[in-house]
């Protein structure tokens, strides 16, 4: 789910256990970076309506599940944070633009468009 602005959210959960215990996590996104990312990889982006939304949800793929993975491990590496928890927030950051909502985060990260004037 990515929100370009900030709103009450209720969730159920409708399926978790023992062996499979949800796990939530919430990260801001860091539009400076966003925005460099976009500049570096030279990424083109089309304007689109449903990009304009408040708030979308989206499917995770294992590529953006293993990049999380890999930062919520850092938690027990603390002498790796200051190092790889950059490189990995960068990498989810350009894993989101490369997804079926990289439009709508591109919009969000780039000043002037109707989502970054919501934000």
């Amino acid at each position: 789910m990515i929100s370009s602005v900030d709103l009450p959210i209720i969730a159920n959960i409708i399926e978790a256990s023992e062996e499979q215990p949800y796990l939530g996590l919430i990260m801001e996104l860091d539009l400076t970076e966003i925005s460099q990312l976009i500049v570096d990889s030279e990424l083109a982006f089309t304007q689109s309506k449903e990009a304009q939304k408040g708030i979308a949800v989206g499917e995770l793929s294992e590529s953006l599940l293993d990049a999380f993975v890999r930062l919520a491990e850092l938690l027990d590496e603390g002498q790796n944070i200051k190092i790889l928890a950059p490189i990995i927030k960068r990498e989810i950051f350009y894993r989101l633009l490369m997804s079926e909502q990289g439009t709508r985060l591109h919009q969000i990260a780039t000043a002037g468009s109707h989502s970054h004037q919501i934000a």
